[in-house]
């Protein structure tokens, strides 16, 4: 997939150091996750800012576990895997996303990346960042502070500007790696999506 539409970068996110050259950037990446959930789920999105009250669930879930990514979660179907590089404020990383598109219009995706070993990486204003730069593609709806085994994490449920639709965020710091599990769409039941979201295990 290519780069073109990319959002504009979001804020930087400093490392503990004082140092104004140690930045870490996460706009590329939000930015990416966007394009991702766009190609897969189209540009068709509806407008609705919420789930579905009821509807049909989706059917065909098993537990999908990335050896390489070390997490597990269970999909509604087996996940369409990709990679990019992205040029970020501390050299190109890499961006792993496994996602479904359980039904037309709506994705589930689960995204990763490592962010380069140093004692001065930040992982608190990282993971703040990163649901800073969330927040900027839409209208926050939610947002509360959760917890995956002892590791902190953010939940943000909005209304995205573009393509215009629900979402539903949760953002993970594990050591220096970001997990990223997004819904996008409407008429996918919440018990799914739920089930989705509080499968997700790393290992």
């Amino acid at each position: 997939m290519g780069m073109a539409g990319m959002p504009a970068q979001y804020p930087a996110v400093p490392a503990r150091s004082s140092n104004k050259g140690m930045y870490w950037a996460l706009g590329g990446i939000i930015g990416l996750a966007v394009l991702i959930i766009a190609g897969i789920a189209g540009s068709r999105l509806s407008s609705k800012n919420q789930f579905q009250a009821g509807g049909r669930p989706v059917s065909g879930w098993r537990n999908y576990v990335s050896p390489l990514g070390k997490y597990s979660v269970d999909f509604p179907g087996n996940p369409k895997i990709e990679k990019q590089m992205q040029p970020t404020a501390v050299g190109m990383i890499d961006i792993h996303a496994a996602a479904v598109e359980p039904r037309p219009n709506n994705a589930l995706m689960v995204m990763y990346n490592d962010y380069p070993s140093s004692p001065l990486f930040d992982t608190s204003a990282a993971l703040n960042g990163a649901g800073q730069g969330w927040q900027t593609q839409g209208t926050v709806l939610s947002q509360s502070d959760i917890r995956l085994d002892g590791h902190r994490g953010i939940e943000i449920r909005f209304k995205a500007n573009s393509p215009s639709a629900f979402r539903m965020v949760r953002l993970y710091m594990v050591g220096n790696r970001m997990y990223q599990l997004i819904y996008a769409g409407d008429s996918i039941p919440e018990a799914d999506v739920q089930r989705f979201m509080d499968s997700f295990r790393v290992r």
